[in-house]
């Protein structure tokens, strides 16, 4: 008898214990990443993004040799 009491308690706190686990589990879903447009305009043959609003300082980079994208930071030049 006491054996069975054992099997039992042992067989339900595993449950508990997975049971536990998947709400746990469901309560870390990876966050929701939220995009938008770029705002972009050709200055002669050069393609010039914005990410966001332009700022007195922004942080600017070549993609490729027609391509410049810039982006909110602490004002590098090209």
């Amino acid at each position: 008898m006491k054996k069975l009491s054992v099997k039992v308690l042992t067989i339900a706190l595993g449950i508990s214990f997975l049971f536990v686990m998947l709400v746990a589990w469901q309560g870390h879903k990876r966050p929701v990443v939220q995009s938008q447009p770029l705002s972009c305009f050709e200055l002669g043959e050069m393609l010039i993004c914005m990410d966001g609003q332009i700022h007195e300082q922004m942080n600017c980079e070549r993609l490729d040799e027609n391509t410049i994208f810039c982006s909110p930071g602490n004002g590098h030049a090209v």
